[in-house]
């Protein structure tokens, strides 16, 4: 598989138009995935503890680089991708952390970066392997990539 592929090299994502949003650290309380089993108020606790620190983190992204998000809002629509950076060298699937990857889509949506995460706004989010990483303070680390894909002038 070439880095690419992976989502692993941040310069070629950044030269093919991807904006790559800073690293959210997950409490590994709140990691959730679709394998795992529990209530469905535990599943409802870590997905909005998750949307909530996703939201705080889009927010400040947007006050600190508010022309990048203004990129993503004039475009009619967006590839999103989430890095999954598992905590074993084994075997895993990065779809299964999709509670994770729809907390922090939604979170986005709620913080304007698009007017709705429906198909005609976003294809994705899309799931991929990150490099191997280790927990740090209790938290998990995942990468959420965005792709401008075409400007509201074009689409029209």
């Amino acid at each position: 598989m070439q880095e690419q592929d992976t989502h692993l090299d941040e310069q070629f994502c950044a030269a093919e138009g991807e904006i790559i949003l800073p690293t959210l650290w997950v409490p590994t309380g709140c990691w959730w995935t679709q394998n795992k089993r529990g209530g469905w108020r535990k599943k409802h606790n870590a997905t909005s503890t998750v949307k909530h620190i996703a939201l705080l983190k889009a927010i400040e992204f947007k006050n600190q680089h508010p022309d990048i998000v203004e990129c993503i809002q004039q475009t009619a629509h967006v590839h999103a991708w989430i890095i999954v950076h598992p905590l074993t060298g084994g075997r895993f699937d990065p779809e299964n952390a999709s509670p994770m990857g729809k907390a922090i889509i939604d979170a986005l949506t709620v913080a304007g970066y698009w007017t709705d995460d429906d198909s005609t706004h976003l294809t994705g989010p899309d799931y991929r392997p990150g490099t191997r990483a280790k927990t740090q303070d209790g938290c998990r680390p995942i990468g959420i990539h965005l792709k401008p894909i075409n400007t509201k002038e074009q689409a029209s």
